[in-house]
């Protein structure tokens, strides 16, 4: 048996020693490492629906602080520390993990709200940031708003720029607890 096993081990490094070996002589050898990283968690584009992305400047209209339409929801998609930290008066704390996604007592608890006819999801908003250590490729408000979509909600957003944007723009903050959905 431990020949056997030997032998099964020094057969697999000499055909992956061929196959390495005949990559490089291709003229277009197939790529081992990836050019560029790329996520892993990201739904197929074919079967999901994208959500929108809102610009704080289309809800500001003409004055410099955005406001909100009646009936929207706010979540913040940040880590329960960085909500309780600082988040716009009225949004409620959904941390998104990719990982666990959203579990169904959120998805009940924002369907039991009464009276939410559009929800808008925010995360720091760091996909602006130029330093590419600091930015996102696809935030985390754009995750969960893709999800939120394809639990069934209807007219989800995620907001461009986040909360640096929204600070930049003449908005305020308040710091307390988590809130929930």
């Amino acid at each position: 048996m431990k020949r056997d096993s030997l032998a099964a081990g020094w057969t697999l490094l000499l055909a992956t020693l061929l196959a390495l070996g005949f990559n490089q002589l291709r003229s277009e050898g197939i790529p081992l490492v990836a050019k560029e990283p790329y996520p892993i968690f990201v739904p197929c584009p074919e079967t999901m629906e994208e959500a929108a992305k809102v610009s704080l400047a289309d809800l500001a209209g003409s004055s410099k602080a955005p406001s909100f339409p009646a009936g929207t929801l706010l979540i913040d998609a940040r880590l329960p520390e960085r909500f309780s930290d600082g988040h716009i008066e009225g949004a409620v704390n959904l941390p998104y993990d990719e990982l666990s996604g959203v579990g169904e007592e959120e998805a009940a608890r924002i369907r039991a709200r009464p009276g939410v006819t559009s929800i808008l999801v925010y995360c720091d908003g760091w996909e602006e940031e130029t330093d590419p250590a600091k930015r996102y490729d696809h935030p985390p408000s754009e995750h969960l708003a893709d999800e939120l979509k394809s639990l069934g909600f209807e007219n989800v957003s995620s907001m461009q720029g986040g909360l640096k944007a929204w600070l930049e723009r003449g908005g305020t903050t308040v710091k307390g607890p988590e809130g929930t959905p």
